[in-house]
C-alpha cells in the first residue's frame, strides 16, 4: 500500500513539479518514476510522504533533477536505426555471472529467443572485414530486412553516438581500413580521434537505396526502441536494460505489455 502510495505521490508531484510534458517526454510518461520510486532511500520516500500534505519544497530537490537526469538520458539516444540478424540461432547477448557483471554469451535469452545485447567493437577478433569494427545498423528498415532474410530478424533500436567519424560513402571509409593493418587499429585509431562510432551519410552498399548507416564501437550506446532508458543503468549493455517491470505504472506498464515504445 505504501509503495502504490508513493509511486502515485511521485507521478502527482513529478507532474506539477516538472510540467506534463516534460514527463511525457520520458519513455512514455513513466520512466523517469520508475527510476525515482527505485532510488529513493528511506528519507527521500519520507519527504514524499510529506509533501502529500503540503510540503512540495523538500520534494522538488528530489524529483525535478531524476526526472531531467532522465529526460536527457532517453534524448541522449537519438537516432532511430534498424539492425538484421541474420542467423539468430547464434545470438550473442549478455548475463550475469556469480558477482552480477554482465559476460557475452551465445543464446542468452535461452532458445535462440533473440538478442539483448550487440558486441562492442572490442569483442570481435581483429581482421579486414567491415563486419568487425562494431555493430552496423541502418537509418532504414529495408537494409535491415535484407541482412536478416527470411529466417532472420529485425531491431528496431535506438544509438547515441556523440562524435562518430563521419564519412561520405561507404567506399570512403573502407579506404581509410584498407590504410590499417586490420579492424582493431582502425577503432583504435579513430577512438583515438575523440570518435565513437561511424556515420556514412550516403550509403548505397548492399542494396540499392541511398540512406545513412553507422558503426557503433561501444554496445552500451544501443537500446531497444521498447526499453525504459533508465540512466542508473547506463553501464548496461543490454538492449532491454530497465527497472523491474513490477514497479511499472501507467503508461508505462501499458507500454510494456503491449511491446510499444514513444518515440
Amino acid at each position: 500500500m505504501f509503495k502504490m502510495a508513493t509511486e502515485l505521490s511521485v507521478s502527482l508531484l513529478a507532474t506539477r513539479i516538472c510540467g506534463l510534458r516534460k514527463i511525457k517526454k520520458v519513455a512514455g510518461a513513466t520512466s523517469a518514476l520508475v527510476i525515482i520510486v527505485t532510488l529513493l532511500d528511506q528519507k527521500q520516500r519520507h519527504d514524499i510522504g510529506r509533501a502529500r500534505h503540503g510540503n512540495m519544497s523538500a520534494l522538488s530537490k528530489i524529483v525535478k533533477p531524476l526526472v531531467e537526469n532522465a529526460a536527457d538520458f532517453l534524448n541522449s539516444f537519438s537516432r532511430k536505426v534498424y539492425h538484421g540478424q541474420q542467423d539468430t540461432t547464434s545470438s550473442v547477448g549478455v548475463m550475469k555471472d556469480s558477482t552480477g557483471k554482465e559476460i557475452l554469451v551465445e543464446d542468452a535469452t535461452g532458445e535462440y529467443g533473440g538478442i539483448n545485447a550487440f558486441e562492442s567493437a572490442a569483442d570481435k577478433f581483429p581482421s579486414r572485414f567491415p563486419s568487425d569494427l562494431g555493430t552496423w545498423v541502418s537509418e532504414s528498415k529495408n537494409v535491415a530486412d535484407a541482412f536478416a532474410g527470411e529466417a532472420g530478424a529485425v531491431y528496431p533500436l535506438k544509438i547515441k553516438l556523440n562524435n562518430p567519424k563521419i564519412y561520405d560513402e561507404y567506399e570512403n571509409m573502407e579506404a581509410d581500413l584498407l590504410q590499417s593493418d586490420d579492424t582493431g587499429d582502425f577503432v583504435d585509431l579513430l577512438k583515438s580521434e575523440g570518435h565513437d562510432g561511424i556515420e556514412i551519410t550516403n550509403s548505397f552498399t548492399d542494396i540499392p537505396e541511398l540512406r545513412t548507416d553507422y558503426v557503433v564501437f561501444d554496445a552500451r550506446n544501443i537500446r531497444s526502441v521498447n526499453a525504459q532508458f533508465d540512466p542508473s543503468k547506463a553501464d548496461s549493455r543490454n538492449i532491454l536494460s530497465s527497472a523491474p517491470a513490477a514497479t511499472l505504472t501507467g503508461y508505462g506498464a501499458l507500454e510494456a505489455i503491449n511491446g510499444q515504445s514513444s518515440n
